[in-house]
């Protein structure tokens, strides 16, 4: 008799320490939530996708600011009912792209996946020739700390910190933003809802001429490193066994003037890139040799360089691919559909406050931007 109490005691404590263990780590888990600051666009544009219906999202984007400053999924919303969304970070590195897609697959299963090949145009990548030289802490960021906390963090985590003592601080994020003064208490579940579906307006800081004029000289390919090569191929592998249909995309990038040494590069890795996939069979769209279809105009389109778009930028470059896609892969058109208010209760926000303050705030920047340069 006394065994059989001593045993129930037992259990009894052991029951109340993994209640002890299970609250603390829920906890812990929205604690980083609330706690995890903006990192730029970051957490909007991911905690916004984590806010969609199970399956609701017909098109994915994956992608860098020159992704999301060219892309406005609620245009492809309006022209064709294609319900798109941004999955997009500053500065994403070509190792996430794989993990993204993962992270995509858990609630949605995308008819089309749409990513841009500017991580590796521009050498954003993670290899192991790198360990032993110091890493950006910000780009780590925003390539890890806005997905939420699950095992396929954990191995981004373990494939792009290449320092394993520093990994700690990635992992357990909270450890890195608890002394943040502003906890925001509605990330509590890291799912809120954005309008902007991942797209974000950027600053006016360049003005190129209005018509745009081809480059007078041929720009030639230049080949990805054996380790950027591996990595493209990492993700050609996750495509053919997640059976995803995708087409990959180059932005409409502005003319690169010949003494331009590192967008020249980055233009020749693109002309690359896009014979190796296409001789691979993938589908691949060059918006950049479509510029004058879209009308992109170089005074008022593009916001820090050659490839950052304002919103007016976004609107045509969006129109061009909505039309492109819709036409190419028969997108189903949800505007009606069951399902899909909160899609129609967005668009609704996106028409009566987004779209005319970014284009307000556009105007007033490019303005301040001319008065300043003259």
């Amino acid at each position: 008799m006394v065994d059989i109490m001593e045993s129930r005691i037992v259990i009894k404590r052991i029951v109340r320490i993994l209640i002890c263990i299970i609250i603390s780590i829920f906890l812990f888990i929205h604690l980083t939530y609330i706690f995890r600051e903006p990192l730029s666009h970051t957490r909007e544009h991911l905690c916004g996708f984590y806010s969609e219906e199970k399956n609701t999202v017909d098109v994915a984007i994956i992608g860098t600011s020159c992704t999301f400053s060219a892309i406005a999924p609620m245009k492809m919303w309006e022209d064709h009912g294609i319900a798109a969304y941004n999955f997009c970070t500053n500065v994403m590195l070509g190792n996430t792209m794989r993990y993204a897609m993962k992270e995509i697959e858990k609630t949605q299963s995308p008819k089309l996946y749409i990513i841009d090949i500017a991580s590796f145009m521009n050498g954003y990548v993670v290899t192991d020739a790198q360990a032993g030289t110091p890493q950006d802490n910000q780009i780590l960021r925003y390539n890890t700390d806005g997905f939420r906390l699950s095992l396929n963090r954990l191995d981004l985590i373990n494939e792009v910190v290449l320092d394993r003592k520093k990994r700690i601080n990635y992992y357990l994020d909270l450890l890195y933003y608890h002394s943040n003064p502003n906890p925001e208490p509605e990330y509590w579940n890291y799912d809120k809802a954005s309008a902007y579906k991942g797209y974000s307006n950027l600053q006016v800081d360049v003005m190129f001429d209005e018509k745009y004029s081809a480059e007078d000289y041929e720009i030639q390919p230049v080949s990805l490193s054996l380790e950027e090569m591996e990595i493209l191929d990492s993700l050609l592998i996750c495509i053919q066994e997640q059976k995803a249909r995708v087409l990959f995309i180059v932005g409409p990038y502005w003319r690169i003037d010949k003494t331009e040494e590192a967008r020249i590069k980055a233009a020749g890795k693109a002309l690359f890139i896009k014979d190796y996939l296409k001789e691979k069979g993938y589908d691949f769209l060059d918006l950049h040799e479509h510029i004058e279809e879209i009308g992109m105009n170089g005074a008022q389109d593009y916001s820090m360089d050659y490839n950052h778009y304002t919103i007016t930028g976004a609107l045509k470059n969006t129109q061009y691919l909505g039309s492109y896609i819709m036409k190419e892969y028969d997108l189903p058109d949800r505007r009606n559909d069951a399902g899909y208010d909160k899609w129609r209760s967005e668009y609704k926000e996106w028409t009566e406050t987004i779209l005319p303050d970014n284009i307000a705030w556009t105007e007033r920047l490019r303005q301040e931007y001319i008065d300043n340069h003259n």
